[in-house]
């Protein structure tokens, strides 16, 4: 018996528990009647804890059989060890590769996988998640216009056939153009002693790649029959029989020599054209950035109250469909509490990934106008708690996108009415500073204060230094603040210590 097969399942099984928390519900979530392709779930072991209907389909196992075996059952014999270099590969990053597959009945398909490790939040390694599509058809589609293509000889490129004791079986008339040779010429020569093969790599190891994943694409090195060394782009492709044992290699290469001179021409004339753009270059990339940390966020972070929406009134309409007692009424509460966060969740969110992306352009703005804009927006808050609010007018002119500056402002305001201790009322304070090429603007308060180890990680989106029982809100005001102050050529910061207050500053160019 092979090891990877000698399992203990019921040990494996545990495990899979043990780590069906918020993955496990996603997964499930995530599957829930896929069945064109096969997605399942493995612990850091590369044992199988989760199988969906498609798996099943396509690799013929049920969910009792193959719980607990190792991903290893799923490839041929010969080819086992590829099961473990693809979660080696996996636990770096998502990994995609080809080969040949095994199904429960003991036939071979041609699939593709997409293997992704799964991370808690903590960043620790919890197992893989792994799509499976079944390629046969698209292999044999593949295999029947490529020997069409030989048969007829009509390709433009230059396609050569050798077998596996490297000796020349076909020769079009696209390799004839090419390299110079007729086909009588090479027939059972080795297509690499003939054309002088120059590899990027060891050939051992685009050997390896080819007979693990059917295939291999890069550049080579090739001399012609007249003598001329061409650099051309090689596809390779293994040809298997019946019984899937490899038969031939496919080889279809095209000259670049040409292609590649240019673009080096290219490369030397952009140079200058680069180092200008650089700037602008790495905006966008900074943009771009944080559209992923944005997708992700709405992907995961905005499920769980969507989910607690869902579970709650579900049960509310199983459980007190004809009546609604204490409990369904706390039921109602809580559906409507994850509603309204997920509704200012959703704003914030919105808010800080528009002015990632957003171009924005600066102009004088007198920020006694912004301060005042901004106390309108608050003032009913303000009200509510009491707050006692002064400005130390007048305060300097800076260079600035006015709507996104007041709402850096009133993100601040906010923070200073609601952080103040149960029995204290609010005490804001706003003043500027100013010399010859920034001015800054400073919302002084008296409330809880932060320790000086937190006072970079409340500006990341998403960081709560306390429970939104006790200060609701959704942990991405001061990420605005911050993002906003850079996209203006400024920045933020502040400066505190625990239960004294705190002195949030915003310094910005000073308007010519």
């Amino acid at each position: 018996m092979d090891r990877s097969e000698n399992i203990d399942t019921g040990a494996a099984r545990r495990r899979a528990r043990e780590i069906d928390g918020d993955d496990g519900k996603k997964f499930r979530l995530l599957v829930e009647g896929v069945s064109d392709y096969a997605i399942f779930m493995l612990d850091v072991e590369g044992r199988i804890t989760a199988w969906n209907p498609g798996a099943q389909r396509i690799f013929g196992y049920t969910t009792e059989e193959i719980v607990g075996q190792h991903l290893s059952r799923l490839y041929p014999p010969e080819h086992r060890n590829s099961a473990a270099q693809d979660l080696e590969n996996s636990s770096r990053g998502t990994y995609e590769s080809e080969g040949w597959r095994l199904r429960r009945d003991g036939s071979r398909f041609w699939a593709e996988s997409l293997t992704t490790p799964l991370r808690d939040r903590e960043g620790h390694h919890r197992g893989f998640a792994r799509t499976t599509r079944d390629l046969s058809e698209k292999k044999q589609a593949e295999a029947a216009v490529a020997q069409q293509a030989a048969l007829l000889d009509l390709a433009l490129d230059a396609i050569f056939v050798y077998d596996m004791q490297a000796r020349i079986t076909f020769w079009n008339r696209g390799a004839e153009e090419l390299y110079g040779w007729k086909q009588a010429d090479v027939l059972g020569r080795s297509p690499h002693e003939l054309l002088e093969t120059k590899f990027p790599q060891p050939f051992d190891d685009i050997k390896s790649r080819l007979f693990a994943q059917g295939r291999w694409e890069g550049e080579l090195r090739h001399k012609k029959r007249s003598g001329t060394v061409i650099d051309v782009v090689s596809r390779w492709s293994l040809q298997r029989d019946e019984n899937g044992t490899p038969s031939a290699i496919l080889e279809i290469t095209r000259d670049v020599t040409e292609q590649k001179r240019i673009d080096a021409e290219l490369r030397k004339s952009k140079a200058e054209l680069e180092h200008r753009v650089a700037q602008r270059t790495s905006e966008l990339r900074e943009a771009n950035e944080e559209m992923e940390a944005f997708t992700y966020s709405v992907s995961h972070d905005l499920r769980a109250p969507l989910r607690a929406m869902s579970g709650l009134s579900q049960a509310l309409l199983e459980d007190y469909g004809d009546r609604l007692d204490e409990i369904g009424k706390e039921y109602a509460e809580h559906i409507r509490a994850s509603a309204e966060h997920m509704d200012r969740l959703i704003l914030d969110l919105l808010a800080y990934s528009r002015l990632s992306r957003e171009r924005i352009v600066l102009s004088p703005v007198p920020l006694d106008a912004a301060v005042d804009d901004a106390l309108g927006q608050i003032a009913d808050d303000a009200w509510r708690s009491g707050a006692h609010i002064t400005i130390a007018k007048p305060l300097p002119v800076g260079l600035a996108h006015r709507t996104t500056l007041v709402q850096m402002i009133v993100n601040l305001l906010s923070n200073a009415i609601k952080f103040v201790a149960a029995d204290v009322k609010p005490r804001v304070h706003v003043r500027g500073e100013s010399d010859e090429n920034r001015v800054r603007l400073c919302v002084e308060d008296n409330g809880i204060g932060v320790a000086p180890e937190y006072q970079e990680r409340i500006f990341r989106v998403f960081e709560r230094l306390h429970g939104i029982e006790a200060y609701p809100g959704t942990g991405i005001g001061l990420s605005i603040v911050r993002k906003g102050a850079e996209r203006m050529r400024g920045r933020a910061w502040v400066e505190s210590a625990d239960g004294s207050g705190s002195r949030f500053w915003i310094e910005l160019p000073r308007a010519p």
